[in-house]
């Protein structure tokens, strides 16, 4: 009885564990619908691999926080046109000065 026991405790832990990592897979096959807005421009932060996955890196637009990603990950704002300045903040700053324009992704 006790076997019968920590092989269906072993069972339902591996397919929880398979369960869980089925979804991951599905999550990072889907592709964003992103869609312009004509009085916005539609900002794109895509972190494309998963080196250094465990470090998260705040993102910022005008010294203002618009999000944080990981390893393979991304996330979309929109933006006032005009010329911007985002930083991403991790082990160091990277800085970028940028020309969004309304209407483009």
């Amino acid at each position: 009885m006790r076997i019968l026991h920590t092989v269906l405790i072993v069972v339902t832990t591996l397919f929880f564990v398979s369960c869980s990592s089925n979804f991951s897979m599905t999550r990072q096959m889907l592709k964003p619908q992103i869609t312009p807005d004509s009085e916005k421009a539609t900002l794109v932060i895509y972190r494309g691999t998963s080196f250094g996955y465990g470090l998260t890196m705040a993102t910022y637009l005008d010294n203002r926080f618009i999000g944080q990603t990981r390893g393979a990950s991304y996330f979309i704002t929109k933006a006032e046109p005009g010329t911007r300045y985002l930083t991403g903040v991790a082990e160091k700053n990277i800085n970028h000065q940028l020309s969004l324009e309304a209407g483009k992704i």
